[in-house]
């Protein structure tokens, strides 16, 4: 069986299935006929592009190694020792370390996700921060300018311009910079997306 990736590979317009496929590069490397297709997992990171996977009977090949998928409601311990029995019963003889045990896929996908976790953290706590230095800095520069305006607002006064008037005129010198401020994050924020995208697994 192969996964979807590397059937798009193999065959990109066809059908994968008939097909031979040699794994390893020297002339003695066994050649499976390919029998179907499974989809991609991302058993190597969640944030990880699916990689070319082979899956092989164990009465076919050999292997060093191995992931038991097992679907439970028992706890960790009792699935261990379940999964010890059966394992010993289906395959005597084979060696099953001592320090393993059942590992919830909960606990796996937390694992996997720590890092860009902790990322997508830190880079909100520094948004935060970051949007408050500009809530801050927007105000002191609307104040200065409206104490610099002081002549200006007291002439208008004098001319017959009402509160409001000059309220609006403050607001509107304010309202441009954050409309031109909003913009230019806007246009980042487009293109930062398809950054992001890629290190989020299972997320539009």
């Amino acid at each position: 069986l192969v996964n979807e990736t590397l059937a798009e590979r193999l065959a990109p317009s066809g059908n994968v299935v008939g097909q031979s496929i040699r794994l390893g590069n020297a002339p003695t490397s066994p050649v499976y006929e390919i029998v179907g297709v499974v989809g991609n997992t991302r058993w190597w990171g969640t944030s990880l592009t699916p990689l070319n996977e082979v899956y092989i009977p164990l009465a076919q090949d050999s292997a060093q190694f191995g992931f038991v998928i097992v679907q439970s409601g028992l706890d960790t311990v009792a699935l261990t020792n379940a999964i010890r029995t059966t394992f010993a019963a289906a395959a005597p003889g084979a060696a099953l370390p001592a320090d393993r045990r059942a590992t919830p896929l909960d606990e796996l996908i937390r694992r996997s996700v720590a890092a860009p976790r902790f990322s997508a953290t830190l880079m909100a706590s520094s948004s935060i921060t970051v949007w408050i230095l500009a809530v801050i800095g927007l105000f002191g520069l609307v104040a200065y300018s409206v104490s610099y305006r002081h002549r200006e607002f007291g002439n208008r006064t004098a001319l017959g311009a009402k509160p409001g008037d000059l309220i609006v005129t403050s607001i509107r010198s304010a309202s441009l910079l954050t409309v031109a401020g909003v913009a230019c994050g806007l246009v980042a924020a487009t293109y930062l997306t398809r950054v992001i995208q890629s290190q989020l697994y299972g997320v539009t």
